[in-house]
């Protein structure tokens, strides 16, 4: 056979091999990717409702992976020195929490035999810096300044947390941090801060479990405009009748993003288990932060969506 002719049918062969790869690779593409008419659909759909959605709309949707993650262990003498340094606070115990104290200031570990561990600090006097007091609670950043330092000093290496919001409320600052891995929000790792005139009053921190690797297996996960719709339906339930037809509240979609929620809770001291994925999905309600979580696998509200 002429070598020639081979070539060429070769080449033909190949041509019709790239173009049938990139055929399927495009197929496989669109088949998880939100349609721009999908996307102006839940739109129009939230507009019709008085609700605006000013956030981005994810469009890929790809088959995602468990997170397994472990029990966070918490030893009340690390936290003692973390809160109190060169102090020796008084300890009260119960079944279910201990407190330490020093004058006003009280730290509380709660949870300890339901393995979903809080920390509550309450601090009346107020926990501040001379840059703080000097430009006043007021001031966004130097807020923020102050709640980043507080929170540096006291998480632990295993964790890492990132921003969410701050949010005044008549005569003090409320901000929000949230549990980060690999990219991804951990919803049941979260830190909140409240900041008043004198410093840090009050803060609230939830170390849950400690994430270390994504699963090997994949599963198919809802679209975002189907989370979207679980979170309209959840909206015009809760305020049918007042805030959405009378235009009593403005309501904003601000945020949509991916996060890992635990499955079932929370780690029990003795096993492994999975985090989820789930959609973040912030909304302002006149102006006030609220969280959605929308599991992904089944484009259900996660319990404790809040």
């Amino acid at each position: 056979m002429n070598t020639n002719n081979v070539k060429n049918i070769v080449l033909i062969l190949l041509v019709a091999l790239n173009a049938a790869l990139f055929g399927l690779i495009q197929w496989e593409n669109n088949r998880f990717r939100l349609s721009a008419a999908q996307e102006t659909a839940i739109r129009e759909l939230f507009a019709a409702n008085d609700i605006e959605i000013t956030a981005s709309i994810p469009r890929s949707f790809r088959p995602m992976r468990g997170l397994y993650v472990q029990p966070f262990y918490h030893d009340i003498d690390h936290y003692a020195a973390l809160f109190f340094p060169n102090e020796t606070p008084q300890r009260e115990y119960a079944w279910n929490w201990v407190a330490l104290r020093v004058g006003e200031r009280e730290l509380r570990l709660e949870g300890l035999y339901i393995g979903s561990y809080i920390l509550r600090y309450e601090n009346p006097i107020g926990r501040s810096t001379p840059a703080f007091l000097e430009r006043g609670v007021e001031d966004l950043y130097a807020s923020r300044a102050l709640v980043d330092k507080f929170i540096n000093s006291i998480i632990p290496n295993e964790l890492q947390f990132v921003f969410n919001y701050a949010a005044w409320d008549e005569d003090s600052f409320s901000f929000d941090y949230r549990g980060y891995y690999r990219g991804y929000i951990i919803r049941d790792n979260s830190i909140r801060i409240r900041v008043a005139e004198n410093g840090i009053v009050g803060a609230t921190f939830r170390f849950t479990c400690i994430p270390y690797g994504f699963s090997n297996d994949s599963r198919e996960i809802f679209s975002a405009d189907e989370a979207l719709l679980t979170v309209l339906q959840d909206l015009v339930s809760r305020h049918r009748g007042t805030a959405i037809n009378d235009d009593i509240v403005s309501i904003n979609v601000v945020n949509i993003s991916f996060a890992y929620v635990l499955a079932d809770g929370a780690p029990a001291a003795d096993f492994i288990t999975k985090a989820i994925p789930n959609y973040k999905i912030s909304i302002e309600i006149d102006g006030d932060p609220r969280t959605l979580w929308v599991d992904a696998h089944t484009a259900a509200l996660s319990r404790l969506s809040r």
